[in-house]
């Protein structure tokens, strides 16, 4: 019912726009069902965000790793003055890439044995 009530209503104007959500226009449906995520884990705590792109441009190659095909988040303490936690989430845009993300599970970066596992992203609720 309230459902309804609120179809009707929209429909006639009634609600302020600035109420109505609107979609995002940028992240496909299909996108947000099946996000291409991958957990990297056992980060050394001074690895950075430039670093951990440099392994897997070097690792993948600089034509399939760039900036516009893949992102990286951090995990920092912001009760430590924002310190890496010593893991992070990198997102890309394509299951392939993603694909061959996971191949470099067991890498060394920065000293470290990484671990590079397949995720839904960290968000509440995943």
């Amino acid at each position: 019912e309230l459902l309804s009530w609120y179809e009707e209503t929209k429909e006639k104007g009634l609600i302020p726009a600035k109420l109505i959500k609107k979609k995002k226009e940028n992240i496909s449906s299909e996108a947000k069902k099946d996000p291409c995520i991958v957990f990297i884990g056992q980060l050394s705590y001074t690895t950075t965000k430039d670093q951990i792109f440099q392994h897997f441009q070097n690792e993948l190659g600089s034509d399939v790793v760039t900036p516009d095909t893949l992102s990286i988040r951090l995990l920092t303490d912001p009760t430590k003055n924002n310190k890496s936690r010593g893991m992070a989430f990198i997102e890309t845009t394509d299951p392939e890439l993603m694909y061959n993300c996971l191949k470099l599970h067991h890498t060394h970066l920065d000293g470290r044995r990484i671990n590079v596992e397949r995720s839904a992203g960290g968000n509440k609720g995943s």
